[in-house]
């Protein structure tokens, strides 16, 4: 497989790591254990230089170059995994990429701590059973193990940090049940004591070795410098191995504040984005929940859009209802107006009748006093009868005349109750219409309670995120805002209604 530039680049930085780390610690290793030989009576120049075993040397880069290859091929799988689109990564491949970044810092301990027991049995058994320095057995394991156990913490925070970028790139925003680096998680209990058991190792190997010196031994003399001497090297070494582990936090605390401060920012905040888990320690349960909360938040913020929009529908269906209201409201007083006219004209047709009738009983009074006249004079004058033959007559034309009055009169009366059985059908319209806005209006209210207790919820758990909640807590109290006009803007449509 044709590796990346980045996987090109983490491997040589990973072996250039290792190598450099192992000589390091070889030649300090071997610098303190011939200074401090008391089987060598040389003095400092020549204890430097027995220092120097160039079989040891070849040894420790013939190891380096083989732990190069194995390196390369532990690492292989995640390289793999991230030339791989991540709509077509396997979960299997993706757990084992994942266990390779968790399992990196132990594995490395262990394969060096096995790797230096393994170098001092062979030099013992190929010396005839005594170690190539002269000193005993039990002082160069003790001596070897503490520092390449150093050698491997640092070898452990410096490939880690290489990691940094590929573990971004694998997406890592949840951790499953067994992802637990358990190296990160008690790196404060390893380090302290790994450089203890260093610190009292070099402490006892610089006591004994005062305390068997012959008098007329060359080299160190004083035992004052030589504690001196580990108490400066031990503090390097502290120093170091806690600024890595420094290092190594300050770089995801970094992604998480940035991450933070993009969703308490207005502007910037995004929630579909997710921070990526570096350290799968105490630090990466933390980034798991920030991952969760956003995710929480991003749900929240889908079911008030979803009841927004449900509102803008209702407001619309409301808006249109009160305009279909509004054109029959404009119809019925338009009715009522051309009820009125014809009301009017009724009236005036009844107040013509009204004047018919009273010229009628005139008329009847006038011809009851007629008659009584005829009557009198009947049997006197038959000029009499004929005039009273004209009388009725006359009253005949005027009963007629009064009879197609009282007809015009009763076909009036009958429009005028069409119109008002008109009117009132369009008032059973009006009635079923704002019965139809009223429902409406309850449905109005009941979504901007739903909407205000969604808010306050909304506004309790962005108290309970405290700092990380506040910009969440503007966009709930507006929420809320928005609920209550909507209440109070309901309830002021409902009594109008």
């Amino acid at each position: 497989m044709k590796l990346s530039p980045l996987a090109r680049k983490i491997n040589r930085r990973a072996v250039a790591s290792f190598f450099i780390v192992q000589i390091g610690t070889l030649l300090v290793s071997e610098f303190f254990s011939q200074m401090y030989n008391p089987s060598r009576n040389v003095d400092f120049g020549g204890r430097v230089l027995l220092a120097l075993n160039p079989k040891l040397l070849v040894f420790v880069l013939v190891i380096c170059t083989g732990t190069g290859f194995l390196i390369r091929a532990y690492l292989k799988p995640l390289w793999r995994e991230l030339e791989t689109a991540e709509d077509r990564r396997e979960p299997k491949n993706s757990r084992r990429a994942r266990l390779i970044a968790v399992r990196l810092p132990w594995s490395l301990i262990i394969y060096n701590s096995v790797l230096w027991i393994f170098a001092i049995i062979l030099f013992y058994f190929l010396n005839g059973k005594a170690m190539p320095s002269g000193l005993p057995f039990s002082w160069v394991l003790a001596i070897k193990l503490t520092e390449s156990f150093a050698g491997s913490l640092i070898n452990a925070f410096i490939i880690d940090s290489y990691l940094k970028e590929p573990k971004q790139l694998l997406n890592i925003t949840s951790l499953n049940k067994h992802e637990r680096d358990r190296f990160i998680e008690k790196k404060e209990i390893i380090i302290p004591m790994a450089t203890g058991l260093i610190l009292i190792t070099h402490l006892a190997f610089v006591s004994w070795f005062f305390f068997i010196r012959a008098p007329d031994l060359q080299g160190p003399s004083s035992l004052l410098t030589a504690f001196v001497l580990v108490g400066i090297l031990f503090e390097a070494l502290v120093f170091y191995i806690s600024w890595l582990s420094k290092k190594q936090d300050t770089i995801q605390f970094t992604i998480l504040d940035e991450q933070i401060l993009r969703l308490a920012s207005s502007d910037s905040a995004d929630l579909n984005r997710k921070v990526a888990i570096l350290n799968f320690d105490e630090t990466g349960r933390i980034t798991e929940s920030l991952n969760l909360y956003i995710e929480t938040l991003q749900t929240m913020i889908t079911e008030i859009s979803r009841g927004c929009s449900t509102l803008k529908e209702n407001d619309s269906g409301l808006t249109a209802s009160m305009f279909e209201a509004a054109e029959k409201i404009r119809e019925i007083n338009s009715a009522v107006k051309n009820a009125e006219t014809v009301i009017e004209d009724q009236t005036a047709t009844t107040g013509d009748s009204t004047t018919a009738v009273q010229k009628i009983t005139a008329r009847i009074a006038d011809l009851h006093a007629a008659v009584s006249q005829q009557t009198g004079s009947v049997n006197n004058s038959s000029a009499g009868i004929e005039q009273m033959i004209a009388n009725i007559q006359s009253v005949t034309g005027n009963v007629q005349r009064i009879n197609s009055a009282c007809q015009d009169l009763l076909a009036a009366a009958n429009l005028g109750k069409g119109k008002i059985e008109e009117s009132n059908t369009l008032i059973e319209h009006v009635v079923e219409s704002s019965t139809m806005l009223m429902d409406a209006n309850k449905v109005i209210s009941s979504i901007a309670a739903q909407t205000n207790l969604l808010a306050m919820n909304a506004a309790i758990e962005a108290a309970h995120a405290g700092s990380a909640g506040s910009g969440f807590a503007v966009v709930a109290d507006e929420i809320r805002s928005l609920a209550e006009k909507s209440s109070k803007q309901s309830s002021i449509v409902n009594n109008q209604l």
